[in-house]
């Protein structure tokens, strides 16, 4: 197997657990991460795969493949991940908290309580907390009616400087009747129509 072969084809279903779970010995990495990555998607149709993740993010000595099987769990999308998620923050290495972290963020249903309290964990790393909160920001803001699913928040300071620098006013004051629609508007301001005012 080639690594986005293995990947694809458990995307599509068409690849076995047992396959996978050979392959988790390879000595060849990317074809190991690709089978840790199997493993997430083919979870969402077997329960035997979640538990195979949960050894290898609970048990396996090598940071990168706890965080590989972490993020790989975020493809399953069942709710007993979560627990998983949770335990993978009290992780020793940061990459595993940071993604276990991203993956609650990403999760299908907003995990607000998790993300909040993962944001206040002084246990955790900074850049943890950091991401924690802004996960717990996108998912409030994901909440609100109107909205699609992960748009950002939009902060009105940098938009009015972007937008507002030229505007027609200059500030100048109106010095006589003829003047106002010169002050209040720009004359060359690339308008082909005539002015209906």
């Amino acid at each position: 197997f080639r690594p986005e072969v293995l990947s694809y084809l458990a995307f599509k279903g068409k690849v076995s657990t047992e396959t996978c779970v050979e392959l988790l010995r390879s000595t060849d990495k990317p074809l190991r991460d690709a089978a840790i990555d199997a493993l997430g998607h083919l979870a969402n149709t077997a329960a035997v795969n979640v538990s195979i993740l949960a050894d290898l993010v609970l048990g396996d000595a090598d940071a990168e493949v706890r965080m590989l099987a972490v993020r790989s769990l975020g493809s399953c999308q069942r709710p007993e991940i979560l627990d998983l998620l949770q335990k993978a923050l009290t992780d020793a290495d940061a990459s595993v908290q940071l993604e276990a972290v991203a993956q609650l963020g990403r999760f299908p249903h907003p995990q607000p309580e998790r993300l909040l309290a993962a944001a206040t964990t002084l246990a955790l790393p900074a850049s943890c907390r950091s991401r924690a909160y802004r996960e717990l920001i996108l998912d409030a803001a994901d909440r609100d009616a109107g909205r699609c699913s992960r748009h950002h928040v939009m902060v009105a300071g940098p938009v009015i400087v972007l937008i507002v620098p030229d505007r027609a006013n200059h500030r100048e004051l109106v010095q006589h009747p003829g003047q106002p629609r010169h002050v209040l508007r720009e004359l060359d301001a690339g308008q082909l129509r005539r002015d209906r005012s």
